[in-house]
């Protein structure tokens, strides 16, 4: 990983390594960058409450320009996190939606399992192209 700091833009896909507290190995957390702090900045508990979820969370102004990224947990919540700058990688392997992907996506977003079953079945019988995993952190983007 290259470990200078690298300026993002609002909307950029990317991805970074936790490690600590369990995550043997590391977790990779992808999502999007929804807000660019300044330097000598951080962010509000206004903005981000998910940020200051926990009691004893202290958020310390940095002495450079930080970002902002939401992502979306195991449950469908939207969480922000406000990483390390330098653990910052463009995750531009996610690319785009597909056609199969975009046509699950709307459908998960409506929760209804029949109508996904359904959407599966069109897109098997039409053959297109199976989605990828990890494709819908793209949907919530």
């Amino acid at each position: 990983m290259n470990k200078e700091r690298k300026q993002r833009v609002l909307g950029e896909k990317v991805r970074w390594k936790i490690t600590g507290r369990g995550h043997k190995g590391g977790t990779i957390k992808r999502g999007v960058v929804v807000e660019v702090v300044a330097a000598g900045e951080s962010p509000t508990r206004r903005n981000f409450p998910d940020l200051f979820k926990n009691k004893r969370a202290y958020v310390f102004d940095r002495d450079h320009e930080s970002y902002i990224v939401r992502t979306i947990d195991a449950r469908r919540n939207t969480v922000h996190y406000w990483p390390h700058v330098i653990k910052l990688e463009n995750d531009s392997n996610l690319g785009d939606l597909t056609s199969s992907e975009a046509i699950l996506g709307f459908v998960k977003v409506l929760k209804d399992k029949d109508l996904e079953k359904e959407a599966r079945h069109f897109i098997k019988s039409h053959g297109l192209p199976a989605p990828r995993v990890g494709y819908e952190d793209l949907i919530m983007a």
